[in-house]
């Protein structure tokens, strides 16, 4: 189609140059003069070529880019905090630490989900720990969760893909209410730092006898991450949630 419009125009330039040259001659008999303004034709014609990217070519008009094409911000910049997400009041949180070694000073993981907690400005009041062994663990969630000012119970460790990884079966069949979503996040977040390990885990959550639970990995950098870019943005709105906080006015 450019090949047909680039020679159509030739033709019509070639026309042009030999109408002006015969109408020049009649006018002044020079043939000097009908050579200048053959070449005031040609520049002319290049000029206009230049304007449009090439000499001699057709120069399109990009059309503007439609509102659906346009490309949209990152999730991060569109991200506004939730309303309810204003604590009233601290979370009052249990820590149960699942694991056949990690006890007491060992139990790293333990202390830095408390750390995390605290920070934020919520207290926690009780922990315990509980080895490899699905009766035992469910026995201690329940113990902790016989507190009625417990508003969050969260259990770290257990929750990977070996034998030894029991802390779903033990807790998960307590569920009156699972929360898909806290795990889908959480393993979406692990992507940056693990990749497509990130699948493995089995990290959970759900409410139990009104309480949120919540199940994460032993590993304190994976915990951390949980707690710090999932759990505690939405925790206050969760307790509003439960009626475990008042509405806010």
């Amino acid at each position: 189609m450019a090949r047909v419009k680039k020679t159509r125009r030739s033709a019509s330039v070639a026309q042009e140059k030999k109408a002006l040259i015969g109408e020049t001659r009649k006018k002044t008999g020079s043939p000097t003069s009908s050579r200048a303004a053959v070449h005031g034709v040609s520049a002319r014609v290049a000029k206009e070529g230049a304007g449009r990217g090439r000499p001699g070519t057709t120069h399109r008009e990009r059309p503007p880019a439609s509102k659906g094409t346009q490309k949209s911000p990152s999730a991060s910049a569109n991200t506004q905090p939730h309303p309810s997400n204003r604590p009233t009041r601290p979370a009052v949180c249990a820590v149960l630490t699942v694991s056949d070694s990690r006890r007491g000073p060992d139990d790293v993981g333990g202390a830095l989900v408390q750390s995390l907690l605290e920070r934020d400005g919520h207290r926690v009041i009780a922990r315990e720990w509980a080895r490899d062994h699905a009766p035992s663990i469910r026995r201690a969630a329940r113990a902790l969760l016989a507190d009625d000012t417990v508003d969050l119970l969260i259990a770290t460790g257990g929750t990977g893909i070996t034998a030894r990884d029991v802390t779903p079966e033990a807790l998960e069949p307590l569920y009156e209410r699972a929360l898909p979503g806290f795990g889908e996040a959480f393993r979406h977040a692990s992507w940056e730092q693990v990749g497509a390990a990130a699948w493995l885990s089995r990290a959970s959550a759900g409410i139990v006898r009104g309480r949120l639970v919540v199940l994460l990995p032993g590993a304190p950098r994976a915990a951390e991450l949980a707690i710090r870019h999932v759990l505690l943005p939405e925790l206050p709105h969760v307790l509003r949630l439960l009626g475990r906080v008042p509405p806010e006015e």
